[in-house]
């Protein structure tokens, strides 16, 4: 599924050219790496709120009359917090032209977004360890007024995060949830396309391209309307670019 996600980057300081934030994410796009955020982490103090649905409860209770509800229903709530405690989030959308997370997310357009082409299967590592798809689930995020409902028939513990206030409608989220947080390895080749901010700094703007011509991804600019606020995207020459400056040899030095 093509999804994408928007990344600002943060300024260099003085005596360098890029910041060390900046390389980290660059090093995971050369290494196929994606981060699940932990909960806490998240800009929403909504995040993985739930509420137990006592109607499940009470039906359970006519017919097994000898079942303590009450320590089963703890029972859930514990097995969800703890859920809460370790779970990593990866949040993509399927709208790269969102003029609000642009200015949001890219730091007004200063950053980049990144499209990839990804399904559960295409994660295939955990902090350099193998994993099976089993590991990560994957949801579209629904946008409700009131918190999600879930009772002790219902085994799927991550369903709570895949729920989000209404006011968040307009991200159109997508969710890959794993069971802890970290760097997750994905397939070569889930890297499409990375599109550059109107306001993308020219020196940021050489390196993603040249690791986009490394891993064999498309770059566009993106680029105002004279007479509608909406974006349209200018493809990069890479090919010249790297007739230029060689982009191999140019990522090399400064990640190897």
């Amino acid at each position: 599924m093509i999804l994408f996600k928007y990344k600002s980057i943060e300024f260099a300081p003085e005596d360098k050219t890029y910041s060390t934030s900046f390389l980290r994410d660059c090093r995971c796009l050369l290494n196929n790496q994606l981060w699940f955020s932990s909960l806490k982490y998240l800009n929403d103090p909504f995040e993985g709120v739930f509420q137990i649905d006592n109607y499940a409860s009470s039906a359970i209770k006519l017919f097994k009359k000898n079942i303590n509800i009450k320590k089963v229903e703890k029972l859930k709530i514990d097995v969800i917090k703890m859920m809460q405690d370790t779970c990593g989030i990866l949040s993509l959308t399927t709208d790269n032209q969102n003029l609000l997370m642009w200015s949001h997310y890219t730091n007004n357009q200063k950053g980049y977004c990144l499209e990839f082409d990804l399904e559960p299967g295409n994660f295939i590592g955990y902090n350099n360890k193998k994993i099976n798809s089993k590991n990560v689930d994957f949801k579209k995020v629904s946008y409700s007024n009131t918190y999600p409902k879930t009772s002790i028939l219902n085994s799927d513990h991550k369903m709570i995060f895949g729920f989000k206030s209404k006011c968040w409608n307009y991200e159109k989220e997508y969710r890959f949830i794993s069971n802890n947080s970290g760097l997750y390895t994905h397939n070569d080749g889930c890297l499409k396309t990375i599109y550059l901010g109107s306001e993308c700094d020219f020196i940021d703007e050489i390196l993603l391209c040249s690791i986009a011509f490394v891993k064999g991804a498309k770059v566009y600019k993106a680029k105002l309307f004279s007479d509608k606020f909406e974006l349209y995207f200018l493809p990069y020459d890479l090919e010249s670019l790297n007739r230029k400056i060689n982009c191999q040899k140019f990522v090399e030095s400064l990640f190897n």
